[in-house]
């Protein structure tokens, strides 16, 4: 059986990975694993660029998936998966992410002005220069995260 390459045991290596990927030009490397499956009735291909716009992506798994600037504006991600999910440059305007699981998610130059983050779980999500202006973070976790501009 294959080990995956963002095994549980490599946390630390995700980033590194990343940068990788993108440095010889395989930003899609993470496109076909298991994780980019989106269980949901009006589904889009998920993935680098992902245009998802107003999309109904309720309990998508989007777990460890490269999702770099993809457009999630308006998107309904009530209770998504999104667990250690990569999202720089990523459009979240607007979007419903109420109750979503977003824990070690990499948001980092991600724009969620207006985004309805209730109840979301963002504990050690990495938000460096993201945009929340006007987002209601109401019970939102953001235990341990990482946010600077």
């Amino acid at each position: 059986m294959p080990v995956s390459i963002l095994d549980r045991r490599m946390p630390m290596r995700l980033a590194t990975f990343v940068a990788a990927a993108v440095l010889i030009g395989a930003p899609n490397l993470l496109a076909t694993s298991p994780a980019a499956r989106v269980v949901s009735t009006d589904a889009c291909v998920l993935g680098p660029h992902a245009r998802c716009e107003g999309r109904d992506l309720r309990r998508a798994k989007m777990n460890m998936t490269i999702l770099d600037h993809a457009d999630f504006r308006r998107a309904d991600l009530r209770r998504a998966y999104m667990f250690r999910a990569i999202l720089p440059h990523a459009d979240l305007r607007g979007a419903d992410l109420r109750g979503a699981d977003m824990h070690h998610a990499i948001l980092g130059h991600s724009n969620l002005r207006g985004a309805d983050l209730r109840r979301a779980n963002m504990s050690h999500v990495v938000l460096h220069h993201a945009r929340l202006d006007n987002a209601d973070l109401r019970g939102v976790s953001l235990y341990k995260a990482d946010a600077h501009n």
